[in-house]
């Protein structure tokens, strides 16, 4: 035996929030397993949250269980969209969204995104951030210009340089990493990760067990800390499930300690069983039911012949090797002010 994880096991929950300041919410996501995306729409008015919904509509088109590279495919398939989309209106002119996903496999996760909506992975109580921003003020703490802690607080913090829709072509960042039993994942909008320090998303991430207690407190947090923007979040946990490994000959054709102590018996029984009759016919039945003819000599009985020894007789044994509908069997998200399950 094993601890492994499935993708069908793992547990999940997304909440998005209009927060405290805005009038409406210009974040979507969704939430498919094994697919999960959040995206935040940039542009104002009802311009972002098109341009988030066009993403949102693209993914739901993929195959149910999808692979890296169509998952990307249809990233770059949303860009030519939200282009195509801000260039027949001019009340749509300038739209763009980012995008995080994560695509969950068997042993591993494919994370794809574009701005700077972020993924987190939780793994033995320390959380690690697996994206790096797209944005100015990124670039220069990759630069050394500035230090991290000068970047909390720089105003050009929210000036991306890669978003959906911003350009003909855009730099899709993907990578692989291990997934584990017992690791649980965050996406969120920087309406979370700009508000409320990664120590702090630390704790929550750790504390909660439920990942749907774990998204409320995330949103509150971040409404707490002034809801300057939209927030979204998704939790989503790779639960432990045992799954049995194919054992070695040696092991298939030995007995557990009791079966072998019961098949040892029955065979010491047979044996006394036949001794007993045999020693009955021979001394009990012939000397009782033959008569020997006058001066005739009276032969022994034969002896009973023993049962076989020697042979094992062991019987081989072997091993037996939340989701919420939506439009599309998944999660998807964003109205304003909702808090969805």
């Amino acid at each position: 035996m094993t601890i492994e994880w499935s993708p069908s096991t793992a547990s999940h929950a997304a909440r998005t929030d209009v927060g405290v300041v805005r009038d409406h919410n210009e974040d979507r996501f969704l939430a498919r397993p094994p697919l999960f995306m959040v995206a935040d729409g940039l542009g104002g008015q009802a311009a972002g949250e098109i341009a988030a919904e066009l993403l949102v509509d693209t993914l739901q088109r993929l195959p149910a269980e999808p692979t890296a590279t169509e998952l990307i495919a249809a990233i770059e398939s949303a860009n030519r969209a939200i282009r195509d989309a801000a260039a027949a209106g001019e009340a749509l002119r300038g739209m763009s969204t980012t995008c995080v996903a994560i695509l969950m496999l068997d042993v591993a996760a494919e994370v794809v995104h574009v701005g700077d909506s972020r993924a987190y992975r939780l793994r033995a109580g320390r959380l690690e951030r697996l994206t790096e921003d797209h944005s100015v003020v990124a670039e220069l703490v990759r630069g050394g210009i500035i230090d991290a802690s000068e970047a909390e607080t720089d105003d050009r913090r929210h000036i991306l340089t890669q978003a959906l829709g911003s350009a003909n072509r855009i730099a899709i960042s993907a990578s692989t990493i291990d997934v584990q039993a017992g690791d649980r994942f965050l996406l969120c909008s920087d309406g979370l990760s700009g508000q409320v320090d990664d120590r702090d998303i630390e704790a929550v991430m750790r504390g909660d067990g439920d990942p749907g207690v774990a998204a409320d407190e995330l949103v509150r947090r971040s409404n707490a800390a002034g809801g300057h923007d939209n927030v979204t979040v998704i939790v989503v946990d790779a639960q432990m499930s045992i799954a049995p490994r194919v054992r070695d000959q040696r092991s298939v054709h030995r007995p557990i300690r009791g079966q072998r102590t019961s098949v040892a018996v029955a065979l010491l029984a047979a044996f006394l069983l036949a001794a007993v009759v045999g020693l009955a016919l021979g001394n009990g039945w012939f000397s009782t039911s033959r008569t020997a003819a006058p001066g005739a000599s009276v032969q022994p009985a034969a002896s009973p012949t023993a049962a076989p020894t020697g042979s094992s007789i062991f019987p081989a044994t072997s091993g037996s090797p939340g989701q919420v509908p939506g439009a599309s069997g998944g999660d998807v998200g964003g109205a304003a002010g909702s808090a969805e399950p």
